[in-house]
């Protein structure tokens, strides 16, 4: 392609994705230092982790003595030690590292949407621009990013997905190592309901995809699905293993009740798609109190969740497009019979369950959600008005095959509605900014973590002298384990926190036991002969000792996990070496075709 092409093709669309996120950015980063309070959270466990890097390398971080008087922390599905942002801390602190994970993934889902457009449906650039941005403006990814939900930061990825399962530009293998690595990315930074959100999605987007262009389920989409998940599985074996160890005694069994019939339910849906659009703007010009804004999400779905659970509005642009294609297909409709090919029958009847589907875990109701919530995993969620995010993807697709077929044969006019449309996404969520800091509860103070990450650093590191009732962040500071669990995984309350550690010296001894919680006892207690929250006898105490100094204690782990372990290694290394052989073959293959025409130029003249 021509530098001019090139540019014509890429430049506004790069243009508008900069903007976009340097918006998205700018909203997320307004109060710094006071952030989002689930980054109160996620960054003392990513400085606790750090900290353990430190000190043991990339070694696994089964346990951590700082919170909770000694708790699990490689099986905990919230911890992130494999991950972007907590690998990125070992050049820059832990707010930059979220940041930067942030911004990759947005650019990842932004680039591998729109080239999954581009390439395979076929549309022109500005409509698969469009398309990608609707992926990022929208109330479930913005709002996740300004309250500290770490793992929601790989939402745009399914785009990146899309792109690998049918694309032609790679062989069937490598896009299903690159599945593998996504998939397994994911769950390694807290993404376990993000991939719940992709199956959903998934479910609602391939029937409308064939509905749109047949031709391109071909048995290399199968192929790739089919291995990219058996790569997942593989990839993240040791992963879920751990966290499946430790849940089978903490399960955390939760349910929403919504009290809402199944019709004021979808209309609570639709309020969470298009709400935001409406209200926010009434609220600022009439200078109505921000209740107003929560009470008309809490009536629409009939459940008492902070605004950042509620809002997953979809940008003006998309919904005018919509409005725009569904008065199309009504006019259409009155003026011609469509004529259904049999294939597409079966392909709307996927697409109505995958709706179907995706509505009933939305609203916890109806007979699929009876079926599905007592499954592993599922059965720990709660929020499912999260699951309205499903919808997010297809409707983006929607968009821009609505703003294609309008605009494909109208050059100027298609630049005046995409610049049109752009600016009004841009507006929609320049009005966070005007939110107040109780909205998103930015609570955490970034000054109380930042100077703990430039003491470790600098190779700083302390012995735990007692267990106190003390904050995550003040671990650091009065280099003490604290006692109350801010871990959602033992329940929003800790009411399945029952420790048998209390405040005191750790060193103390009393019935034979020292005054912290063996960790084993949360996911191997069989294999170590505990029972859970039990203590550190006293003839453990060099293991003691070991763990109150940040290292791992040597505990026994199953025989299963030990070869989850093995299994997700050595599938990472043959992934890497693959993909790395893949490269240095592209690489020469690029090599010798600018080479060719030189070469021919040489014989021409001999």
């Amino acid at each position: 392609m021509k530098a001019t092409a090139f540019i014509k093709e890429y430049a506004v669309p790069a243009l508008y994705l900069v903007t976009l996120l340097g918006l998205i950015i700018f909203v997320i980063c307004r109060d710094v230092p006071k952030v989002g309070h689930d980054y109160g959270y996620f960054i003392p466990r990513m400085i606790d982790t750090y900290l353990h890097q430190k000190v043991n390398g990339l070694a696994i971080q089964w346990y951590t003595a700082n919170f909770g008087a000694g708790t699990p922390s490689y099986p905990n599905p919230q911890y992130l030690q494999y991950s972007l942002p907590q690998f990125s801390m070992l050049v820059i602190n832990p707010w930059l590292s979220l940041m930067l994970s942030l911004v990759t993934y947005a650019v990842l889902g932004f680039v591998g949407f729109y080239m999954f457009l581009r390439d395979e449906m076929g549309w022109i650039s500005l409509a698969c621009a469009l398309a990608a941005s609707f992926i990022l403006a929208n109330g479930f990814f913005v709002e996740h990013a300004i309250v500290g939900h770490v793992g929601f930061q790989h939402f745009p990825l399914l785009g990146v997905i899309l792109f690998l399962a049918f694309t032609k530009r790679l062989e069937v293998l490598t896009s299903s190592i690159l599945i593998g690595l996504l998939v397994a990315m994911i769950l390694n930074q807290a993404g376990f309901i993000i991939l719940i959100i992709f199956a959903l999605s998934m479910v609602i987007i391939l029937p409308l995809i064939y509905l749109m262009k047949p031709e391109l389920f071909k048995p290399k989409l199968f192929a790739t699905l089919l291995t990219g998940g058996l790569f997942a599985v593989l990839l993240s074996l040791s992963k879920v293993s751990a966290v499946l160890a430790f849940m089978r005694f903490f399960p955390r069994t939760i349910e929403d009740h919504y009290n809402q019939t199944y019709l004021q339910g979808m209309i609570g849906i639709t309020r969470q798609l298009a709400g935001f659009n409406f209200i926010v703007p009434y609220f600022l010009s009439t200078g109505k109190h921000m209740k107003v804004v929560t009470d008309f999400f809490h009536q629409g779905a009939g459940a008492q969740f902070g605004l950042w659970e509620l809002d997953t509005f979809l940008s003006p642009a998309l919904i005018l497009l919509l409005l725009v294609g569904l008065g199309y297909l009504i006019f259409t409709i009155s003026k011609n019979k469509p004529d259904i090919a049999r294939g597409s029958i079966l392909a709307v009847l996927f697409l109505c369950l995958g709706i179907w589907l995706a509505t009933d875990l939305t609203l916890a109701h109806g007979r699929l959600y009876t079926l599905l919530k007592p499954l592993p995993v599922l059965r720990s969620l709660h929020a499912n008005v999260r699951f309205t995010s499903a919808f997010i993807f297809p409707l983006a697709i929607l968009g821009g095959l609505i703003f294609h077929q309008v605009f494909k044969d109208k050059n100027w006019a298609g630049q005046v509605a995409f610049f049109v449309l752009a600016f009004s996404t841009l507006v929609m969520l320049s009005l966070f900014l005007f939110l107040p800091d109780t909205a998103q509860l930015r609570s955490f103070n970034l000054n109380s973590a930042l100077p703990v990450y430039a003491k470790l650093d600098k190779g700083w590191n302390f012995t735990l002298q007692n267990v106190a009732n003390i904050t995550d962040m003040e671990v650091f500071q009065e280099e003490d384990s604290n006692l109350a669990s801010q871990d959602p995984m033992f329940g929003y309350q800790g009411e399945y926190f029952k420790p048998k550690a209390v405040v005191g010296p750790i060193m103390e001894v009393s019935n034979g036991y020292y005054n912290m919680s063996n960790p084993a006892s949360y996911v191997f207690p069989g294999e170590n002969h505990l029972q859970p929250f039990d203590l550190f006898r006293v003839d453990q105490k060099e293991n003691l000792e070991l763990f109150i100094n940040h290292k791992q204690p040597n505990l026994t782990i199953s025989s299963w996990q030990k070869f989850a372990d093995i299994v997700s290694f050595a599938t990472l290394v043959v992934s890497v070496v693959y993909l790395l052989f893949v490269s240095v073959k592209g690489s020469m293959r690029a090599w010798q075709a600018t080479r060719q025409p030189d070469y021919i130029h040489e014989k021409r003249v001999l």
